[in-house]
């Protein structure tokens, strides 16, 4: 579910990351060629893995166990490197936050 295009605002809430849409462009959706549409969205989301979207050669065959992170306000937040024009890379992003796909 879309929180936000383009630009998101973190807060700390306790040990998580709190992000969400700034009020100007909740619930919109730039997508090219078409132009800003009005899409489904959830006000917020606890951040919980960061998606790095690289060149496929970018990609390690292999990730690192634990993945490396990056601190958000002081949390460390996971990153995963994936290769977004890859067709699997949806399914990818779902197993590495669900365990399924």
């Amino acid at each position: 579910m879309l929180i936000s295009d383009d630009q998101v605002l973190v807060t700390r809430q306790g040990d998580v990351v709190a992000a969400r849409a700034p009020d100007t462009i909740s619930g919109l959706l730039e997508v090219r060629g078409i132009g800003i549409t009005d899409v489904a969205h959830d006000k917020h989301a606890m951040l919980v893995l960061i998606v790095d979207m690289v060149k496929p050669s970018e990609v390690p065959r292999l990730p690192p166990e634990p993945l490396p992170s990056v601190k958000i306000l002081g949390i460390p937040v996971p990153i995963l490197k994936l290769d977004p024009f890859e067709q699997s890379c949806p399914v990818k992003l779902k197993l590495a936050l669900t365990g399924s796909p």
